[in-house]
This record gives C-alpha cells, sequence and structure tokens, in this order.
C-alpha cells in the first residue's frame, strides 16, 4: 500500500511537470482588429524561448477558425497542435475578432459628407452642367454612392467626390 502511494504521488509530480515546463506560453487578448493577414502575434502575446515564438508567432490562421467571430482555446490548441509538436500552454479563454471591411489598396473610405448636411449637387448631362442643393439622407465616403434629396424633394443617388459636394451623371 505504501509503495502504491510513492508511485502516485510520483505521477502526479511528473504530470505536473509535464504542463509546467511548457516551454512557450500564449496569453489571448480578448479581441482583435481584423486584418488582412492574420497572425497568432494579431491575437495573443507569449512568454518563453524566442526560438519557439518566432517559429509559431508568424503563422497565418486560416479564416475558418474565426468565422464565428471568436477564436477559442480549443480551436487555436487544434491549430497550433497541426503546426508544431513543441509543447506550449494558452491562457485565456478566446479572441473576439473584429470585423471591418478589409480595404483595397486602391480603395478610400473617407468620411466627407455626414447625414442631414447640405450639399452641393453637379448634374452633367450632355455637356450640360447644373448645380443645386440637396440634403445627404446618409453617411457619404469618397467615391461611394449615398442618397441626396434634392431642393424639388426628389429623391436620387449620387457620388461623392469632396466634402459637401456630390455628382449626377445622366
Amino acid at each position: 500500500m505504501n509503495k502504491y502511494r510513492i508511485f502516485v504521488i510520483i505521477a502526479v509530480v511528473f504530470l505536473l511537470n509535464i504542463n509546467a515546463t511548457a516551454a512557450l506560453r500564449i496569453y489571448l487578448l480578448p479581441s482583435a482588429q481584423e486584418v488582412k493577414v492574420m497572425t497568432l502575434f494579431s491575437i495573443a502575446r507569449f512568454d518563453g524561448l524566442e526560438s519557439e515564438i518566432n517559429q509559431i508567432a508568424n503563422i497565418q490562421i486560416d479564416e475558418s477558425v474565426f468565422n464565428d467571430g471568436y477564436i477559442d482555446r480549443k480551436e487555436l490548441y487544434k491549430f497550433i497542435r497541426s503546426k508544431t509538436k513543441n509543447p506550449f500552454l494558452i491562457y485565456g479563454s478566446s479572441v473576439k475578432i473584429n470585423k471591418k471591411n478589409i480595404l483595397n489598396d486602391n480603395t478610400n473610405y473617407v468620411l466627407l459628407i455626414k447625414r442631414n448636411t447640405l450639399v452641393n449637387v453637379t448634374v452633367k448631362n450632355n455637356g450640360i452642367k447644373v448645380i443645386t442643393k440637396g440634403i445627404s439622407l446618409s453617411k457619404g465616403y469618397l467615391n461611394k454612392k449615398i442618397k441626396i434629396k434634392l431642393d424639388s424633394g426628389k429623391l436620387v443617388s449620387a457620388i461623392v467626390k469632396s466634402k459637401k459636394e456630390v455628382f449626377i451623371e445622366l
């Protein structure tokens, strides 16, 4: 009976040491902003040997892992385990991925017109240019369409060209 207790104690200590000796510790951030290339460094911070951190910190995360807007510990564990056999521990339960429109480099999303703002509406048709006034019915971003209510009460779509100026080509 005494030998059995010693064996159990040694086994427990041994098992605890296996988890405690994980060289790499991964601390999940509470949330992260979605970027074009999501890496482990985008969602976590690391502690451990620099060589092991460098080995996994820049691993690209498949979009299927965070499709639901979260990366939980189990998903991340399976993902990292498929990439490395080095021991690691994960601290934290999940990371919320804040989705955003991922922009092309040549696309500008610059807010130029606020909702209910008086704007100059330029209408161009067959070389004839008419300028009138209207009220924006939504926020206006550079080179994007917004709805405008003209002075006559008519609703039209126009393209934002500059601050307080929209363009309609008929």
